[in-house]
């Protein structure tokens, strides 16, 4: 196909000796593409909107107007402009771009800042119920001819940190947690936390400049729970062995984690009506801080030693040991807090008058009086948040995880459950607590 009959399909004008026509890959309503013929003779085509030339060709080739024979041009040309990212961005800079010209618009947009706040470049989210998660840095560029425009590229190495704004003024006592993504970071932000991540995660934890942790006190790495969350946390505390002044860093693994599951995950299983993005205010906040806190004191523990200097997944069965003891395993020592420095709380109740919420309650009586059967009727009522009985008080819905060392789940439990009418979609029944040999890494299953 020659250059005059591939722009007259896309509705193209002459321009010169080229053409000129909308472009394909995004919603041109001004004419951006030029379409030329090469020396070789083979038709060239060049978006001056910024779209990747494998993006417009893959646009004509879906309208049937690109050949991938002999006669399809194969690399950019021309060359691709060269755009060098101004930072911080100027105040007059015009807006970011609202959309992305194949993803559509954002699902979340998050702001990289310097020490002082000002903003270097964004970090866009795209979800797409056909594809992958997408993530894509956007920067505002200067080029060899002095225009300025927004272009979907990153930083030069090394690249800043997530929440560095934040970082910076806190104290250097305070401990910093570092997490893999900014939807993890904002999340812990809004909670009070000093969080940060790195860009693209564990791909380029060697791009990023970890110098702004030099200095500070603890740092705290919550991997995600798979391989993937190994290697960023691997390579964190590579990157922080390194520094002039290390901080003291900890790896700590939060409890009951789904597999592939994150922070994100622990938080919304505290929280079920938040949607992992709103920031976190009021009374939820206060409790959530105080949980992540308390679960940050039970499992924070030294990262195994074979993860400082080398990199990779771990590689022997010692280290899959080490592994699975620092997820569940951390040394005991005494927290002591000053009474002038709690503020007081009113408690929350799941059965007002009766259960508290985050505390223990005790069902007393002699053998036969039903307290299993009581405890089975308040399974069932939580599991469909139907009202107590008595007082008819509301009952929020949740989950419900049961313990009997004497009833056996099938025969006794799962009917009784049914015959309260519970939902027992949502209870969920212990029954054996899997251990490690330490010595052979065979599971133990005491039930």
């Amino acid at each position: 196909m020659d250059t005059a009959t591939l722009a007259e399909a896309l509705g193209g004008h002459k321009n010169g000796d080229n053409w000129i026509a909308c472009c394909p890959a995004h919603d041109d309503k001004n004419p951006s593409l030029s379409v030329s013929n090469g020396s070789d003779e083979r038709v060239l085509v060049h978006c001056h909107a910024g779209c990747p030339q494998e993006a417009v060709i893959a646009a004509l080739r879906d309208r049937g107007l690109w050949s991938s024979g002999a006669d399809a041009m194969t690399k950019p040309q021309p060359p691709q402009e060269q755009w060098t990212p101004i930072t911080p961005v100027p105040d007059d800079a015009p807006p970011p771009y609202p959309t992305h010209f194949k993803f559509g618009r954002p699902t979340m947009r998050w702001t990289y800042r310097d020490a002082n706040a000002k903003q270097l470049m964004y970090v866009d989210r795209f979800d797409s119920p056909s594809e992958d998660k997408q993530f894509l840095p956007l920067t505002f560029c200067i080029d060899s001819e002095g225009n300025r425009k927004w272009r979907w590229k990153s930083l030069p190495d090394p690249r800043p940190l997530f929440g560095l704004e934040k970082l910076t003024k806190a104290d250097p006592s305070t401990p910093v947690i570092v997490v893999e993504g900014e939807k993890c970071a904002t999340a812990l932000r809004s909670l009070g936390f000093v969080a940060v991540t790195s860009q693209n995660g564990s791909a380029a934890v060697n791009k990023t400049d970890w110098a702004p942790l030099s200095g500070r006190k603890t740092v705290v790495v919550f991997p995600d729970n798979d391989n993937s969350g190994e290697k960023y946390a691997r390579a964190v505390f590579q990157a922080l062995k390194v520094l002039n002044n290390p901080p003291d860093a900890l790896l700590a693994h939060l409890p009951n984690l789904p597999d592939k599951g994150d922070v994100i995950d622990w938080l919304q299983a505290q929280l079920r009506s938040w949607d992992g993005y709103a920031s976190i205010t009021g009374p939820d906040r206060q409790r959530l801080q105080r949980l992540l806190w308390e679960a940050i004191k039970g499992c924070a523990v030294k990262p195994p030693k074979q993860w400082i200097g080398k990199t990779g997944i771990r590689d022997s069965v010692k280290e899959q040991q080490e592994w699975k003891n620092a997820k569940g395993h951390a040394q005991s020592s005494a927290v002591i807090v000053c009474a002038a420095d709690v503020k007081p709380e009113k408690i929350q109740w799941h059965w007002p008058g009766r259960i508290a919420l985050g505390k223990v309650s005790i069902l007393v009586g002699d053998p036969g009086l039903g307290k299993s059967l009581v405890t089975i009727a308040m399974a069932a009522h939580t599991s469909l948040g139907n009202a107590w009985p008595v007082d008819h008080s509301p009952c929020p819905i949740g989950d419900v995880i049961l313990l009997s060392g004497e009833d056996d789940i099938a025969d006794t439990i799962r009917p009784r459950l049914d015959a309260a009418g519970a939902d027992v979609k949502r209870v969920h029944i212990l029954k054996m607590v899997e251990e490690v040999n330490r010595e052979t890494s065979s599971p133990v299953s005491r039930g």
